[in-house]
């Protein structure tokens, strides 16, 4: 495989100028022309499923907590 030298060879190179036809049969497309390299890895890793769906929460609700529901005029743990 060989690197075209310039964007003229490639918008002449008859392979290169069917690429955009490949988005007809691609699951997803990500636009490289809008994305740093590091999105675009993100993008395509995360559609591949080598990313979890799941989330660790950062914040607990006082129910995970172990705490009453705060009450106005009253901070969660404070006397009551």
């Amino acid at each position: 495989m060989e690197e075209l030298p310039d964007y003229d060879q490639v918008r002449r190179n008859r392979t290169e100028r069917q690429v955009p036809c490949l988005a007809e049969d691609a699951d997803v497309v990500v636009d490289t022309d809008r994305c740093r390299a590091e999105d675009v890895l993100v993008r395509a890793a995360a559609h591949l499923g080598l990313y979890g769906r799941s989330y660790e929460r950062l914040v607990r609700g006082p129910a995970a907590a172990g705490k009453d529901a705060c009450v106005p005029g009253r901070g969660a743990g404070a006397p009551g």
